[in-house]
Formats: C-alpha cells, sequence, structure tokens
C-alpha cells in the first residue's frame, strides 16, 4: 500500500511537472514564432558592377561624409553574436533568418533569439533592399534615402562605417 501511493505520488509529481514544462515550452514558442515572424527581413546580396564602383566613386568624391566610425554600433553587434567584425560577418548578421522552433533545445532557441534581437535593434534601413558588395566581399553599402549612403569596409584597423548624403547646392 504504501510503495503504490509513492508511485502514484511520484508519477503525479512527475505529470506536473512534464505538464508546467509542456505550458511554458508552449508560450516561448509562441514568443518565438512572433519574433521569427516579425523580423524575417533580409536584403538581397547583389555584386558591385561598373555602374554601382563609379556611383559609390561619385559618392565618395563628392558627396557630404557625415559620419565615419570605426569599430562602432555595427562592430559591437557583431560582438554580441560572437562574430568577427567583417563586412561579409555585418551581412550576414543583418541577413539572420531564425530557424523553426526546436522543442528540445532551449539553448538553441536562446541564441537564435538573441541573434534575432540585435538583428531587430541594429539592422539599417535600406532604400532600394540590397548590399551592394564588392568582388573581394570587404566592401560594401546600401542606399538608406535616395540621398544616403551607409558604406562598410574591412581595414586594417577594424569595421569601418562611413555615411555620405547628398545635399542639392541651391
Amino acid at each position: 500500500m504504501k510503495q503504490s501511493l509513492t508511485i502514484l505520488v511520484t508519477s503525479l509529481l512527475v505529470l506536473i511537472f512534464a505538464v508546467g514544462w509542456f505550458v511554458l515550452e508552449i508560450r516561448a514558442k509562441l514568443k518565438y514564432d512572433q519574433a521569427r515572424q516579425e523580423n524575417d527581413m533580409a536584403y538581397s546580396v547583389t555584386p558591385m558592377d561598373q555602374q554601382t564602383t563609379a556611383f559609390l566613386a561619385e559618392v565618395q568624391s563628392n558627396w557630404i561624409c557625415w559620419g565615419d566610425y570605426t569599430n562602432s554600433a555595427d562592430t559591437e553587434a557583431l560582438k554580441l553574436v560572437g562574430k568577427t567584425p567583417t563586412v561579409s560577418n555585418l551581412i550576414e548578421m543583418f541577413n539572420y533568418r531564425m530557424p523553426p522552433f526546436r522543442w528540445l533545445s532551449p539553448s538553441d532557441n536562446r541564441a537564435a533569439a538573441a541573434q534575432n534581437l540585435v538583428k531587430a535593434k541594429f539592422m539599417p534601413v535600406s532604400f532600394d533592399k540590397q548590399w551592394h558588395v564588392s568582388a573581394d566581399e570587404h566592401t560594401a553599402f546600401l542606399l538608406y534615402k535616395s540621398n544616403g549612403v551607409a558604406l562598410y569596409r574591412d581595414e586594417p584597423s577594424g569595421l569601418r562605417a562611413s555615411y555620405f548624403r547628398l545635399v542639392k547646392k541651391p
């Protein structure tokens, strides 16, 4: 009698634990899926051709550079997700797409959600939704307005971000 009562209580505790775990996982999955859906955006990666290379040269020569930073917020964002600060890793981070929820791997789900959160907070806005990337993948730029360019370059001192805008002369 005592042994069967112990088995019943143990079984009941295991059942309560399993139901509690399942309820928490359902809640986590719903939040995970919502984050996955809300931030499922990626820009296409377009190789720079002669036209975009000439455009970039025009930007660097004639547009106003209003910000030029090495190892700034983009570098810190890459470090948060465990990546080396490079142009190719920056593009990979901002084009990240969360994988489906993994029921038996909370650590994978946490890592995916963390990377998605960094992407959501730091992702630059692009006018044409394209990364224009050099052949060696050490230079890339985004058009963030019809008159603005964000230029990213790998340099010996680190990841460099320069921001340009076209000011029309009166």
